[in-house]
């Protein structure tokens, strides 16, 4: 790349220092530590040209690689307007995903691969510690009764097959086309774990079929417009995503006897990202920092969500 124009590229990860060279369509990443490449590479086998391939260039005293630049632009500045919503471009975001989701459903792992750590493994004692969990069912009582719900359906999750699962599919790593809103790339599969199929598709609630303005989650409400019944857009979207999930999953998997395992897996998820995660396993302490307002309530929107869509 000697000669040619390097750019800061805007948005910098916690672990990595990156530029972009436009030219030669690579960025060129400084990482505190080792990528994963066995995974990143079984996610370029699994999702073909929506993964991009990474060198790791040894000999620098940090770890260094280049990759190649995605097409498109990160969801995340394409969030629509609710006066305005772009509900054909969304679809087509929507169905992608479902498609890239369940297509790690061709690709199962021996239960030996889903390591102790994972949420998979650790989803009994997560809930388990969170039904000891006073403060929140003191709270969050309405909360508190929506996980500990979850509890006695654990054992569905065998149900699942274990996949490679990337942990952070939020708007900034997943890049679609300005215009069609098709997916044209997913980035940072860095801290994929294998998992029980569904542990992710809390995604599908956090950045698309809703949105968390002034730190409150809620679906989209609007009206879809004539074509679609009566039924509002979040509704649509929502009802696309499940079409395309289910249409695209192994032959293996059967609708009718994974379902309810999969509305667990998406919970566990859901807790995961809004409870366990921000500090609130074993105690909930406002004040002193453990856990937050705005957690508690986008868990809420969403599980309630569910509750009441049948999910």
């Amino acid at each position: 790349m000697q000669g040619k124009k390097i750019v800061l590229v805007n948005n910098q990860g916690f672990h990595s220092y990156t530029l972009a060279c436009p030219e030669s369509n690579h960025i060129i990443q400084f990482r505190l530590k080792e990528l994963c490449t066995k995974f990143i590479d079984e996610a370029k086998e699994i999702y073909g040209h929506l993964v991009s391939r990474v060198v790791h260039h040894r000999g620098f005293t940090l770890p260094v690689y280049t990759i190649d630049i995605v097409p498109g632009v990160a969801h995340y500045w394409q969030e629509p307007s609710r006066d305005h919503f772009p509900l054909e471009r969304e679809l087509n975001t929507i169905i992608d995903l479902a498609q890239f989701i369940a297509r790690s459903s061709h690709f199962p792992h021996p239960p030996i691969e889903c390591k102790d750590s994972s949420r998979t493994k650790r989803a009994r004692d997560t809930f388990e510690r969170l039904e000891q969990n006073s403060s929140l069912k003191e709270i969050a009582p309405d909360i508190y009764a929506e996980v500990t719900s979850v509890t006695p359906k654990l054992h569905l999750l065998q149900d699942l097959p274990l996949v490679l699962t990337h942990t952070d599919l939020v708007g900034l790593n997943i890049f679609v086309d300005r215009i069609t809103g098709g997916i044209t790339g997913v980035i940072d599969f860095d801290d994929a774990q294998i998992e029980a199929l569904g542990m992710n598709i809390v995604t599908l609630y956090e950045w698309f079929v809703g949105n968390m303005e002034d730190g409150h989650w809620s679906p989209y409400d609007m009206p879809a417009g004539d074509k679609y019944g009566g039924k509002n857009v979040g509704q649509v979207l929502e009802a696309a995503f499940w079409d395309a999930f289910w249409d695209n999953t192994s032959p293996d998997l059967k609708k009718e006897d994974t379902k309810e395992a999969l509305s667990v897996a998406l919970r566990v998820g859901v807790v995961n990202r809004y409870i366990v995660d921000v500090g609130m396993l074993d105690e909930v302490d406002l004040e002193n920092g453990r856990g937050d307002d705005r957690s508690l309530d986008y868990a809420k929107g969403i599980l309630f969500h569910l509750r009441d869509s049948g999910i």
